[in-house]
């Protein structure tokens, strides 16, 4: 099996690591680099730097999160950056890989938004590293340095840029690890993918290497141990390598091991090492996974396997049906109802129709959400309409109660009897 979600996420994907000490400019600086590849929307293809003496940047922030607003001394341009953890932990010194657009993002995931000058992004993606990150005694900001990448709308094109407030940090490439999470396969290997990153585009070659380390995990009996050399060509600014991860059907639990960076060559080390999670499927699993078929609308055609590292699972009930809301940044609904004058309970429930509208007696399904890809405008069209015969079906399996189900099911998207979503949820 493998899944590529490079993050620091993590459900835990968004875990801070403590900064190695790189080069300092002479003095603290503020200024707003932005450095656009030709075709990316928001910079326009433009290098330009704003600097204290252009206008007046404002820095907020809360827990989990810091704005950053620049306007110039005529008003003619505003730019805004909101950069964010994970929720579940504190804003810091970093690297943050995976992220989403910042105000709709997981609770697990980072968030990044860069934007201005009357453009701005309905989906982003990207990755920033913290380098530089102080707070003054009432909890404002005192210093800040963050560089980051961002791509709007999944397009390949990147925004780069540089954020410097009151930090002495040298704008310059630097090498991270980003940390990831694999689900552990029953036999054989299977593939733990591992993200190590430039914050900013080199010129020139740049080289790493890089080493497995036991944590928590080890090596023979939970990873194989792999070492290498990883170089960025210029202008590269991503590398994924591949670590082995051991199955077997024990219930071993979730273990942790770690990749370790040194040696660098071209560009100082940012981040130099990265927990790696393996999620058992032997023991207590929350997930939700679905497989659509080419041409069903609500899976678009697509794979999925949302797990705690991806997003949060909020369960609630009544007296027959139990719904799970899945928020990964796609928010995810599934519905599964019972006949609407029984308890839902251990069974098959046949010929489902849409949840809440499915006649007296008869089941009701329904799963709905953004989906890959999806704008905000479509989240809320996408829920699926079910045919009446055969239109779906599921089957849930103990232990079940009236706020948890196993379930399989099987749902007719509209207007697609033929295309299918078969998919399990925990």
């Amino acid at each position: 099996m493998r899944l590529r979600i490079t993050l620091v996420l993590f459900s835990s994907f968004a875990f801070v690591f403590l900064f190695s000490a790189v080069a300092s400019c002479a003095t603290p600086q503020t200024f707003l680099t932005l450095d656009s590849q030709p075709g990316d929307y928001i910079g326009q293809g433009i290098t330009q730097t704003f600097t204290a003496t252009d206008g007046t940047f404002s820095v907020s922030n809360t827990t989990d999160t810091v704005s950053i607003s620049f306007n110039t001394s005529t008003f003619s341009q505003f730019w805004y950056l909101d950069f964010g953890s994970a929720s579940t932990m504190k804003f810091g010194w970093g690297e943050y890989d995976g992220a989403q657009r910042t105000a709709f993002r997981s609770p697990t995931r980072p968030g990044i938004d860069v934007s201005g000058d009357g453009r701005g992004c309905n989906t982003d993606t990207g990755r920033f590293l913290v380098s530089d990150f102080a707070l003054n005694t009432d909890g404002t900001i005192a210093r800040l340095a963050i560089d980051f990448e961002q791509h709007c709308e999944g397009a390949t094109p990147a925004l780069y840029g540089s954020l410097r407030y009151n930090s002495s940090v040298a704008a310059v490439p630097r090498l991270a690890v980003a940390s990831n999470y694999t689900l552990k396969g029953n036999t054989g290997t299977s593939d733990a993918l591992v993200t190590l990153s430039l914050c900013l585009p080199s010129t020139t070659i740049v080289q790493v290497t890089y080493a497995t380390a036991d944590g928590s995990a080890v090596q023979g009996t939970d990873y194989v141990n792999t070492t290498g050399t990883a170089t960025f060509q210029p202008g590269i600014t991503s590398q994924t390598i591949t670590i082995p991860v051991i199955g077997d059907f024990l219930a071993r639990g979730n273990k942790t091991f770690k990749v370790k960076l040194s040696a660098p060559s071209g560009a100082p080390i940012g981040v130099a090492s990265a927990n790696i999670l393996i999620r058992d499927p032997n023991v207590a699993l929350t997930a939700l996974a679905m497989s659509s078929q080419p041409g069903d609308y609500i899976g678009q055609g697509l794979q999925y396997l949302i797990t705690l590292s991806d997003g949060t699972f909020t369960p609630t009930n009544s007296a027959n049906v139990v719904t799970f809301f899945i928020n990964n940044g796609d928010d995810w609904t599934t519905d599964f109802a019972g006949p609407t004058t029984a308890r839902l309970g251990q069974g098959d429930y046949q010929n489902a129709q849409r949840y809440p509208f499915q006649p007296v007696g008869t089941p009701g399904l329904s799963v709905y959400g953004a989906g890959r890809g999806a704008t905000l405008s479509q989240e809320t069209s996408r829920y699926c309409t079910l045919a009446t015969t055969p239109a779906a079906s599921f089957r849930v399996f103990p232990p079940t109660s009236n706020s948890t189900a196993k379930a399989r099911f099987r749902a007719c998207s509209a207007g697609c009897a033929t295309k299918r979503s078969c998919s399990n949820s925990r």
